[in-house]
């Protein structure tokens, strides 16, 4: 939907961060946009596909169709693999009451793409309330998403963590005028730090109503380390 996302991965591939990841439902990731996609040198593609059964992801993710976004997805890993591009794909399932038995179908399925060498991986990560409890919920564990990543929007602002979306936990600046490395070590996030490193997530009104620490403890991967070959996807 960004018709600049490739010069913004390739403008923070230059830059010198670390590792560029883009997430995706793959719905309008067809060959020309994959195309372009690989070429920004774009170091993760994640790939949210909450289903195998059609009925059942279009009820997940209204609006989709199950059909375009298994060919736009395979037709991804075609292009990595005939091009051998370095990019490591990985699939990644929202687990919820609608899909909670299928996680060893969806791992058997994704395994014939997929593989370990290339960094690739099938998750799994319970669904989570978006900091949108009414109420403190009760945790001591630290939240790692702000101290190991930054998330820019489309529109360039700087959010807290991917859960605020709208960039609107605090006022951290935008990518196109401000330093992200200045932002990152600004007050705010050194305060949440502390805070967490301290234990005290829950003085931090966004996050003590976030359940996402406790979700990444139930969160799981499947093991592609015995595929050593890559599967065209047919």
């Amino acid at each position: 939907m960004d018709p600049d996302v490739y010069a913004k991965i390739c403008a923070a591939k230059d830059a010198g961060f670390h590792q560029v990841c883009l997430p995706t439902n793959g719905g309008m990731l067809d060959k020309t946009r994959a195309s372009h996609l690989l070429h920004t040198g774009i170091d993760i593609v994640i790939f949210s596909i909450d289903s195998l059964i059609p009925e059942r992801f279009e009820q997940i993710r209204p609006g989709l169709s199950f059909q375009r976004v298994i060919e736009n997805i395979h037709g991804f890993i075609k292009l990595r693999n005939e091009g051998n591009y370095a990019t490591a794909i990985c699939v990644r399932m929202i687990e919820q009451a609608l899909n909670k038995k299928e996680w060893q179908a969806y791992t058997n399925y994704w395994s014939n793409y997929l593989v370990s060498n290339k960094g690739d991986m099938v998750l799994r990560f319970p669904q989570h309330n978006w900091a949108d409890a009414e109420y403190v919920i009760p945790k001591s564990v630290s939240c790692p998403y702000v101290f190991d990543r930054i998330t820019i929007n489309v529109s360039g602002m700087i959010q807290f963590c991917c859960i605020d979306v709208d960039a609107s936990f605090y006022t951290l600046g935008s990518a196109f005028h401000d330093d992200p490395v200045g932002v990152f070590n600004n007050d705010a996030f050194r305060q949440a730090r502390l805070l967490m490193k301290k234990g005290r997530i829950n003085d931090l009104e966004h996050c003590s109503r976030c359940d996402v620490p406790l979700k990444r403890l139930r969160r799981g991967a499947a093991d592609l380390r015995r595929q050593d070959t890559l599967t065209d996807a047919g």
